[in-house]
């Protein structure tokens, strides 16, 4: 009886559970960046595909190699750049996802190559451009700008309206999860909601209400 009693209770709430998490993921990163453009595509080995970049401000540019090895090049000087040391500005050559930040200082458009490593015969990569929108724990804005971000900061703000919400409207989540934790891997035998878990879970919700008010001073 316990042991099914358990397995329900498991399979009920770690779904539920799994939905908040994602949902907060989702709302950690949008308040960190904001998604600009998205490629999926695919590049020979020892050829390169290029790009331009004409977005202002701090870039963040994410390739991701699904199949095979690319690596990838920036240059505010030249349209092409290649794995010469002196035809690019910016490079990342790991054998999985490669990461570049383009300064707001470079000029634009900014060329952006993806070159395919000769060892594989095609590569498959997705290609992410995103803007920051934290630099050194400041705001990326200035005052002749601040319009332009104020749809922007409405999002934020709207994030955290909702990790506030989805915590304090499944509360009971979390008190659960202690107990299953308990049950599981403490291997007590009994599914027990005592007094100790609200205050756990009262401690938990503090300190994440904290973490969003600081937050939400960058803002400002």
């Amino acid at each position: 009886m316990n042991g099914i009693f358990g397995n329900n209770v498991v399979m009920r709430y770690t779904m539920k559970a799994t939905f908040v998490i994602a949902t907060l993921i989702t709302c950690v990163l949008a308040l960190e960046e904001e998604l600009l453009h998205y490629v999926s595509d695919d590049v020979p080995g020892g050829s390169y595909k290029y790009y331009s970049l004409t977005y202002d401000g701090y870039i963040k540019i994410r390739l991701t190699s699904i199949t095979g090895d690319a690596d990838l090049y920036a240059s505010q000087t030249t349209t092409k750049p290649t794995y010469e040391p002196d035809h690019y500005c910016l490079q990342s050559t790991t054998c999985g996802e490669d990461i570049i930040f383009i300064p707001k200082s470079f000029k634009r458009p900014v060329s952006i190559g993806v070159y395919g490593h000769p060892s594989h015969e095609i590569s498959k990569y997705t290609l992410l451009v995103s803007e920051l929108l934290i630099e050194d724990d400041n705001i990326l804005y200035d005052q002749t700008s601040r319009n332009n971000y104020k749809d922007r900061d409405n999002k934020v703000n709207n994030c955290i309206l909702i990790i506030t919400f989805i915590f304090l409207y499944h509360i009971e989540y979390v008190c659960i999860l202690v107990s299953l934790y308990k049950y599981l891997i403490l291997e007590s035998p009994h599914l027990i909601f005592c007094q100790s878990d609200m205050v756990f879970h009262g401690f938990l919700v503090s300190t994440i209400i904290l973490n969003i008010k600081k937050i939400k001073k960058l803002t400002n």
